[in-house]
């Protein structure tokens, strides 16, 4: 009850300031479903992304968030509180963070994925990584792919304070894995999600 009173206030709060400061616009946040697991899976550019794409639904969501990002303790514990937890390599080879993430979706959660498995350094869509596939077929989980723009802006790469630049967060039709020849393909499945995404751009 606790972490969700801070999560509430501090998503309010967050947004008010992005769309004074920054013209936050949602479009299509409506795509996503009011219940049952769901994959949100966006674009990486700015650590304001997880952010921004748990604006589009008054569901809670979780993600995953860097694990140095929870040396500092206040500031961890207040992430933990919004809904992170901790991944310890990046591209999607860490299991604790990949069972996690199963037994949040399996439990009708909605769960923030980066495809790309890190941020992007020049902008520019990167080749999916096979785990939102599988956490996919695994879940059962619908996948809204969002494709979200300025926020590299508004708070850069290396960038440490939040800078005037609008932001726009595109939500796509909701995607639903498919077994071909009775087998899943989780790269192929995450790669039309890329695609997706790219298609919002």
């Amino acid at each position: 009850m606790f972490d969700a009173i801070i999560y509430s206030v501090c998503k309010h709060i967050c947004y008010i300031i992005l769309k004074v400061f920054c013209r936050i616009e949602l479009i299509n946040y409506q795509n996503i479903p009011s219940k049952g697991p769901v994959i949100i899976a966006c674009n990486h550019v700015s650590y304001l992304d997880p952010l921004i794409a748990g604006f589009g639904t008054r569901r809670r969501v979780y993600f995953l968030a860097k694990a140095s990002l929870f040396k500092n303790r206040f500031f961890g514990w207040l992430i933990k509180r919004l809904g992170a937890f901790p991944l310890k390599e990046e591209g999607g080879n860490d299991i604790s963070a990949i069972k996690r993430s199963l037994r949040l979706l399996r439990g009708g959660k909605v769960v923030v994925i980066f495809p790309e498995g890190t941020r992007s350094y020049d902008g520019d869509l990167q080749k999916a990584h096979p785990g939102v596939g599988m956490l996919a077929f695994k879940s059962r989980a619908v996948v809204i792919p969002v494709y979200i723009d300025g926020s590299e802006k508004a708070l850069p790469r290396n960038g440490k304070s939040l800078k005037p630049a609008k932001i726009i967060a595109r939500f796509g039709n909701p995607l639903i894995p498919v077994c071909k020849n009775g087998h899943p393909d989780y790269q192929e499945f995450s790669s039309q999600v890329m695609q997706a995404i790219k298609s919002l751009h």
